[in-house]
């Protein structure tokens, strides 16, 4: 076998074939740098996708307890108003039974008052009864003195001068006097 003689023309082709070959390896090169860049892509745009999902329904639920939140703020603003008339109106209650305690306590002490004058009163009539029960039923001389002790105890100074002229001189009209001054002397007490 002779080794085959190339001409320049022929020469010169099979370099540009191998020229022409290597370019469809770049090609294949740069399709699949593109290819991959595409993919990442894709995937980096699903994963947008995908993230952008999430945040949507994140949203959505976020959105709706916002909504429940204002919601029940709105029930407790409510049920606050309510409590605040309710407690103006407590207030306004305890001011007035506050007012009424104070004319109740103010009654009382009056009452009180009253209760002892008429006790104090009460009490003087009972020794004068006492004085004329006593002066009604003396039997022995003793019963006197008795008397005259009851009598100067009601520290009634015209009882004791009635008292002091009868015991002076005992009669029958000054007893008299003497038991009419009691009678009104208890009547007088008792007004």
């Amino acid at each position: 076998m002779q080794p085959e003689s190339f001409s320049p023309q022929e020469a010169e082709q099979p370099v540009t074939s191998l020229i022409q070959e290597a370019k469809p390896s770049r090609r294949n090169l740069t399709t699949i740098i593109l290819t991959v860049f595409l993919v990442i892509f894709l995937a980096a745009a699903a994963g947008l996708g995908y993230w952008a999902y999430t945040l949507n329904s994140s949203l959505i639920a976020t959105q709706q307890q916002l909504a429940e939140v204002q919601s029940d703020h709105a029930k407790l603003q409510s049920g606050n108003e309510n409590l605040t008339t309710e407690l103006a109106q407590v207030k306004t209650d305890l001011e007035e039974s506050s007012k009424d305690l104070t004319n109740t306590q103010t009654k009382l002490e009056k009452m009180q008052d009253e209760n002892l004058k008429l006790k104090v009163k009460i009490e003087a009539a009972s020794k004068k009864l006492q004085i004329l029960y006593a002066f009604s039923t003396v039997s022995v001389p003793t019963d006197i003195l008795a008397i005259d002790t009851m009598i100067k105890a009601t520290e009634d100074r015209q009882l004791l001068e009635r008292w002091n002229d009868f015991y002076s001189t005992p009669s029958a009209s000054a007893s008299v006097e003497f038991i009419l001054n009691l009678i009104t002397a208890t009547q007088t007490s008792l007004k």
